[in-house]
């Protein structure tokens, strides 16, 4: 936690922005997938509610398997990026490799 602490310390304004920005999208992408979902029950399933809460649950799960690997990636690259900024990893990676004329 004091790692983490550290990392994001002045950074707030920079993570809320990509975070919000996520979050606008996967916002869109469920509701992207709410409205396939309605139009596919109302085409499949003529007023039974049993496949319409089937599609509509296959549905959001097939969005799940694309939105939650999404996020985990970003928050890695937000890691990533904090590292770079605050540690100067890439600067000592750089340092570290044979130079390469």
């Amino acid at each position: 936690m004091i790692h983490s602490t550290r990392l994001t310390w002045g950074s707030w304004w920079h993570l809320t922005l990509i975070y919000s920005v996520a979050a606008v999208l996967l916002v869109a992408l469920y509701a992207l997938a709410g409205v396939i979902a309605l139009v596919l029950s109302v085409l499949l399933a003529h007023g039974d509610i049993a496949v319409v809460t089937a599609v509509t649950t296959v549905t959001m799960l097939i969005v799940a398997g694309i939105g939650t690997p999404f996020f985990w990636a970003l928050a890695l690259a937000v890691l990533g990026d904090l590292t770079v900024r605050r540690e100067g990893a890439d600067l000592a990676q750089r340092l570290s490799a044979p130079a390469t004329q």
